[in-house]
């Protein structure tokens, strides 16, 4: 078995008994429609596609130095600052180009499906959101679960919610950390 926490996160997680709050970057991605798609396609064809996804996006995760934090379903939840060596403006830009490289494995993704016969229509949504966490092993003392707790996740999860189709809709905190390096668009309060 491989830990699914990088080893100095593994090592912190299992030396405290009690979570920390950080300040931290939540981000969440999640298909839209997934279930008419399932409905739609034979079930070998969905599972792989949704496979392919996860591993895809789980792939990018790593590369930007982002902590997985869970699958959910046909999404997944990330987490970036845990470790607490780098400032939330580079976080900040860490999370936003991994969510612009997801935008485009996506693409990628739904092109290759359609060059092998295995269309897959659906989208993706994504939503970032810059606040303070409790993060730590949370649960009973017999099944205990890494994870992060507090309202800067649910504001996140939100924002993912209310993303139009293909869009990286982000928090006005999370906007504070960017520089000038990203094009950004106001949208109406939701």
């Amino acid at each position: 078995m491989k830990p699914y926490l990088a080893k100095p996160l593994w090592a912190s997680a299992t030396q405290t008994d009690l979570p920390r709050r950080l300040p931290l970057i939540i981000f969440f991605a999640d298909l839209i429609d997934s279930t008419g798609a399932a409905e739609r396609l034979a079930e070998d064809a969905f599972t792989d596609f949704l496979s392919e996804y996860l591993m895809r996006m789980g792939q990018l995760v790593l590369r930007f130095e982002g902590t997985l934090d869970k699958y959910t379903g046909d999404g997944l939840m990330v987490v970036f600052g845990l470790d607490g060596q780098r400032s939330q403006q580079a976080l900040a830009r860490q999370c936003a180009l991994m969510a612009l490289a997801m935008r485009r494995e996506f693409q990628q993704l739904q092109a290759d499906g359609l060059a092998t016969g295995q269309p897959f229509k659906t989208g993706q949504r994504m939503g970032i959101h810059a606040g303070v966490c409790l993060a730590g092993s949370v649960g009973c003392a017999d099944q205990l679960n890494f994870t992060v707790l507090g309202r800067a996740v649910h504001v996140a999860a939100r924002l993912e919610q209310h993303a139009d189709l293909n869009e990286i809709l982000v928090s006005a905190e999370f906007v504070q950390l960017l520089g000038a390096e990203f094009a950004l668009e106001s949208r109406p309060p939701a």
